[in-house]
């Protein structure tokens, strides 16, 4: 099987092009460049690129301490070169919202545990700010900005609304944490 190329249809599709993006213009506004590839690969099992850049923006966004978010957010990488709105919403397409709250190191623990119960599952996380390693099932080594968890200091994760308020068990833990605060801002701005 090949394709054979045809001038009639590649005319109609330029058309069809050239439409879309003069209708839907700032859709295909170039926000910035990407010097390499920002990948969601194996984003349900491990840190992804792309799932570190969004949670570096929302920690530095919130100035948190930590920033989290599910795997589940992300749906395709950024390409090396120009990034427009379209490629953004694309590899984050929903439309959630900046939550802020106060945790205690021991509750920040328990975040990361549910996380690494949900490893090759949508709900794994992604992170920034926060280290960890986890070996059968048990999250280790914990470091807040390089220095290890003291599980009575209070700490401030920023996340979004769907984790904080939706996703299964995350939740109730968020519940408990202090100071809790959906700043409505959309995490695409």
């Amino acid at each position: 099987n090949s394709i054979t190329p045809n001038a009639e249809i590649d005319a109609e599709v330029k058309t069809l092009v050239k439409q879309v993006t003069t209708t839907y213009a700032s859709r295909f506004e170039v926000l910035g460049n990407a010097a390499v590839d920002i990948t969601d690969i194996d984003i349900r099992k491990k840190e992804a690129a792309i799932g570190n850049f969004a949670a570096d923006v929302m920690r530095a966004e919130a100035k948190a301490d930590i920033g989290i978010s599910t795997s589940s957010s992300f749906l395709n990488s950024l390409y090396k070169g120009p990034i427009t709105l379209n490629a953004l919403m694309e590899a984050i397409p929903y439309k959630n919202s900046l939550v802020t709250v106060k945790f205690t190191g021991a509750q920040v623990k328990q975040v990361l545990e549910l996380c690494a119960k949900n490893i090759d599952k949508r709900l794994f996380c992604q992170v920034s700010g926060i280290s960890f390693t986890i070996a059968a099932g048990k999250v280790e080594e914990i470091k807040v900005g390089g220095v290890a968890l003291d599980e009575k200091k209070e700490y401030t994760m920023a996340a979004t609304n769907y984790q904080a308020d939706v996703a299964g068990g995350y939740k109730d833990i968020f519940a408990a944490g202090k100071e809790k605060v959906d700043t409505k801002k959309d995490i695409h701005e």
